[in-house]
C-alpha cells in the first residue's frame, strides 16, 4: 500500500509538470524521495529520483539535477528496472549536452541508454526522445549537420507513429536550427507550427508555449519588426515567470532580449529598468562569475 500510494502521489506530480505546473514540485518530490529511501525499495526511489531529476531540469537547476538522474540510472539499474534507466540516461543526454556543453560526457551517456534499449523491444517514444537529446547536444555545438541528422530521424518515427507532442519538439527544434542558418521563412513556419501545437496540446501558459514565442519573437526581430519582437518577448517573458517562476534563467534570459529590443526601439529609459532588473536576476541565481552577467552589462 505505502509503495502504491507512492506512486500515485508521483503520478500527480508528474502529470503537473507535464502541464508546467512546478508549483510546490521540489518539495514534495524531496519528500517522496525521503519515504522511499525509507521504505527501502529501489524501483520505486529510482522512479522518484528520475521525476526529482526531470523537474529540477525544467527548473534549470542542473547541478542538483546532474545528481539526482545519475543516482536514478545507477538505483534502476541495479534493481533491474530498465525503463527508468533508460530515461534517466536519456535526460542527462540532454542535461550534460546541451546544458552543460559537454558533448563527450552526452555522448557516454547515449551509449548507456543504447545499451539498454538493445535489449528490449523496439521502443519508439524512447528513441524519438534520445535523438531530440541529442540534437540540443549537437545544437550548441553548432554541429547543424548532425543536429540536422537527428532531428530528421526523430521525424520519421513522428510519422510512422503520429506522435503530436513529439512532432511539436521536432518543429521547434528544426525552428532553432533554420535560425543558425539564417532561413528565417523556415524558422517562421516551423516556429508558427510548434506555436499552435503547444497552444492545442498545453495550452498558453507552459514553458514549450514560451519557447515557440521566443523564436516566433526572434524570426520578428531579424526582420526588422521590433514591435512584435517586443511584444512576443515579453508575452514569453510572461509565460516563464508564471510557469516557472521568477528567478528562473528562462526568465533572465527573456528579460535580456527585451532590453536589447527596447535599445534598438530608443526606449533607453525603459531598457535600463530592464537591463537593470535582469542584472540583478542573473547576479542572484548565477553567481557574481557567470558569463552571462558580462552580457548584461555589456547592454547596460
Amino acid at each position: 500500500d505505502t509503495v502504491d500510494t507512492g506512486r500515485r502521489e508521483l503520478g500527480v506530480i508528474e502529470a503537473r509538470r507535464t502541464a508546467g505546473d512546478f508549483d510546490g514540485s521540489a518539495d514534495d518530490l524531496a519528500a517522496l524521495v525521503a519515504r522511499a529511501e525509507a521504505i527501502d525499495y529501489s524501483p520505486v526511489l529510482a522512479e522518484v529520483l528520475l521525476a526529482q531529476g526531470n523537474l529540477l531540469v525544467a527548473l534549470g537547476s542542473m547541478d542538483p539535477a546532474v545528481a539526482s538522474l545519475e543516482r536514478a540510472f545507477f538505483t534502476a539499474l541495479a534493481a533491474s528496472h530498465r525503463e527508468v534507466a533508460i530515461d534517466a540516461a536519456t535526460t542527462l543526454v540532454g542535461a550534460r549536452g546541451a546544458f552543460g556543453r559537454d558533448l563527450p560526457a552526452a555522448l557516454a551517456w547515449e551509449r548507456h541508454a543504447r545499451a539498454l534499449l538493445a535489449t528490449r523491444a523496439t521502443d519508439p517514444h524512447r528513441e524519438i526522445t534520445l535523438q531530440l537529446a541529442l540534437a540540443d547536444a549537437h545544437m550548441v555545438q553548432n554541429d547543424l549537420p548532425e543536429t540536422k541528422a537527428r532531428l530528421e530521424a526523430a521525424a520519421a518515427i513522428i510519422e510512422e507513429q503520429r506522435n503530436d507532442r513529439a512532432a511539436l519538439e521536432v518543429h521547434l527544434e528544426l525552428g532553432f536550427l533554420a535560425l543558425r542558418t539564417g532561413d528565417l521563412d523556415v524558422a517562421g513556419a516551423e516556429f508558427e507550427r510548434s506555436h499552435a501545437l503547444a497552444l492545442e496540446l498545453l495550452g498558453a501558459h507552459h514553458p514549450t508555449t514560451g519557447n515557440a514565442l521566443v523564436g516566433l519573437a526572434t524570426v520578428a526581430q531579424r526582420r526588422g519588426d521590433t514591435d512584435a519582437a517586443l511584444r512576443l518577448t515579453r508575452s514569453a517573458a510572461d509565460v516563464y515567470a508564471a510557469a516557472l517562476g521568477p528567478d528562473h534563467a528562462n526568465v533572465a534570459g527573456t528579460m535580456h532580449n527585451l532590453g536589447s529590443l527596447q535599445v534598438a526601439s530608443r526606449d533607453y529609459v525603459g531598457a535600463r529598468a530592464t537591463l537593470e532588473a535582469n542584472l540583478a536576476l542573473r547576479e542572484r541565481i548565477l553567481g557574481p562569475d557567470h558569463a552571462d552577467i558580462a552580457s548584461s552589462l555589456g547592454l547596460l
